[in-house]
């Protein structure tokens, strides 16, 4: 699911940060693409905010393959995209409530799904 949701999110960084509502005029399809777009963009935001707290039971290894996802590559300028996952991971390393059996099981999962993907 990670691997899914990130490859989307890396799509979306050529669309507008904030995707428009979709207009009475716009075809079913556009529509639909625009809701599982936001929906993507909405599940890496929500996976973020639930890694983040994590931070302080992982490898630095770890640390930096999370981190990866909203770091701009060496010649992209960071995006509105890239800014509001950051956020997320932010909110997330806020939140002191996740154990380190929790973090080590999600990075255990994460990286499974990564395997298959």
């Amino acid at each position: 699911m990670l691997a899914s949701a990130l490859l989307l999110a890396a799509l979306l960084q050529s669309v507008p940060a904030q995707l428009a509502p979709a207009t009475a005029q716009a075809p079913a399809g556009q529509a639909t693409d625009r809701a599982n777009a936001q929906a993507a963009v909405e599940g890496t935001a929500h996976i973020m905010t639930t890694v983040g707290p994590c931070e302080r039971h992982l490898s630095l290894a770890q640390i930096r393959g999370v981190r990866q996802t909203f770091e701009p590559e060496p010649c992209q300028t960071p995006d509105a995209l890239l800014a509001y996952l950051k956020a997320a991971y932010q909110r997330g390393r806020a939140d002191q409530s996740r154990s380190a059996n929790f973090c080590q099981e999600l990075m255990r999962a994460f990286s499974e799904s990564k395997a298959l993907g």
